[in-house]
């Protein structure tokens, strides 16, 4: 038997000055991915039709609740072009909680410098004990696919990231919030490192916690910038 974690979004005028968690996400990867249009679909509820290129960082904070208790998610949408990433870097990782991690499935270089992203990430902070995403994006535009879905979840596998999924940012915004409340969710769980391993999913699976695990929780297609 399993159990399915209550997630869902807070208006702000519901919170009434009730203190609520606040965890630090940062989004990053390559220039060009559409980590601006993510943070900005979930933190403002809307796609973004035009974005600029992201100048160091860049950040959106939004409240959902957790079963009960009220969680807020506070997004570092950080730059991909090293030039504008340089002098701050070291504040990206400094008291993160989770990290997605996004590349472009139409871009295989934004895929093959996945290594490159994870190098830096844990040059800055511990291997364990901060929660690992991967997101392939932009699959509106299937017919350039250039990264195989198998070859995202391989990766996400090896590196014993949390969870994988592939979406379209732009048209599926359903499917954002998802891996926000996701995020949350397990965020707010605490849950011991080792027993992420057995919570990788593709997007085409459901938020289920099984009982033995004993948890609580559970501007062209998706933006040309970061």
């Amino acid at each position: 038997m399993s159990k399915r974690v209550q997630v869902r979004q807070v208006r702000s005028s519901s919170l009434n000055g009730k203190m609520s968690i606040i965890y630090k996400v940062i989004i990053v990867g390559n220039s060009g991915v559409g980590k601006t249009c993510l943070a900005c679909t979930f933190g403002d509820g809307v796609f973004p039709e035009a974005t600029g290129t992201t100048i160091g960082v860049d950040f959106k904070e939004k409240a959902v609740k957790v079963d009960s208790e009220i969680v807020k998610l506070q997004l570092w949408d950080t730059a991909g072009q090293e030039r504008f990433r340089q002098s701050m870097t070291a504040r990206y990782y400094r008291d993160v909680h989770a990290i997605l991690l996004v590349y472009d499935i139409t871009d295989r270089s934004s895929f093959n410098k996945l290594s490159i992203w994870l190098k830096e990430i844990y040059s800055h902070i511990p291997s364990s004990g901060t929660l690992m995403f991967l997101v392939g994006n932009k699959i509106d535009l299937a017919h350039k696919r250039a990264v195989d879905k198998r070859s995202g979840h391989n990766f996400a596998e090896a590196h014993n990231m949390n969870y994988f999924w592939e979406l379209s940012v732009k048209d599926n915004k359903d499917q954002v919030d998802h891996i926000f409340y996701t995020v949350a969710a397990m965020l707010k769980s605490d849950t011991p490192k080792e027993l992420k391993s057995h919570w990788l999913m593709s997007s085409d699976d459901n938020i289920v916690i099984s009982d033995t695990e004993k948890s609580d929780v559970g501007k062209s297609a998706c933006c040309n910038t970061t």
